[in-house]
């Protein structure tokens, strides 16, 4: 085992590699889950060392934190960083390394038993979150961690996946898997998204000032601009001030599957 990091960059090309073997500040025992907040810091589930260790994009070494066997880890919304321990439970972090909330899987029976690990882990621009179980199926949580939906080969809602080793998701709502069971990638199109469109007026007189977002996303959106693959069900849209002009209250608005709302 070389215990280390590479970094790469978008056509293939080395651009770095930092870390050895060892117990110290920057070294790993079994590195596996890697994430990347927006300022370029990278997270790294250094799981026989029972740590999370951060490093800046150059690869130096800024902290670390306990957990119990990390193997997944992912970075979502708000910088929030997600990673399973000990297989049972699902931890959520800040960048200043504060726990925010704990997940407990063992609550997710009949779809999480003594057999069940969480192989992938995943979490969309809504905070939801997926997981990849070694089962055949995918458990989608709510921000809060109550359980959402299950994506089975018996519901129609996945295909026949042996074990779904690790997930990710597009910006559209697209989902992947590996599959160490099959040997190969699958790709989904959830079921369970639309989109929102929002139009300020006077639209010709705002001239791209003002804005939208769905309530707990930071980045505002142009007036017509389209979300894409937004969670069913009601959200809370609220708007950016524009000089001279009144800022409508927060609304809600109701998700239709496969609809632009």
């Amino acid at each position: 085992d070389l215990d280390r990091v590479q970094k790469f960059s978008s056509t293939g090309t080395h651009l770095l590699t930092f870390g050895s073997s060892g117990t110290g500040n920057g070294q790993f025992d079994e590195p596996v889950g890697i994430g990347i907040d927006s300022s370029g810091n990278i997270y790294v589930a250094d799981e026989d060392n029972d740590r999370i260790q951060k490093f800046d994009s150059s690869g130096n070494y800024l902290a670390q934190w306990y957990v119990d066997e990390p193997e997944m880890l992912t970075v979502g919304q708000n910088n929030l960083i997600y990673t399973d321990a000990n297989e049972a439970t699902i931890n959520v972090y800040d960048t200043s390394v504060n726990l925010v909330r704990s997940i407990d899987l063992t609550e997710l029976e009949p779809y999480f038993d003594d057999d069940a690990n969480v192989y992938g882990l995943a979490v969309d621009g809504y905070g939801n979150i997926f997981c990849g179980f070694n089962h055949k199926y995918v458990v989608i949580l709510n921000p809060d961690g109550s359980l959402k939906q299950v994506l089975t080969e018996q519901n129609g809602k996945l295909g026949n996946v042996g074990a779904a080793y690790n997930v990710a998701l597009s910006t559209s709502g697209v989902l992947y898997t590996t599959d160490t069971y099959f040997e190969r990638v699958q790709r989904f199109d959830r079921v369970d998204v639309g989109s929102l469109k929002v139009i300020l007026k006077p639209q010709e007189e705002l001239n791209g000032l003002g804005g939208w977002r769905i309530k707990g996303q930071t980045d505002w959106r142009a007036s017509g601009e389209m979300a894409e693959g937004v969670p069913t069900g009601n959200v809370s849209v609220e708007f950016k001030d524009a000089d001279g002009f009144v800022t409508p209250a927060k609304m809600d608005a109701v998700i239709v599957a496969g609809e632009v709302t």
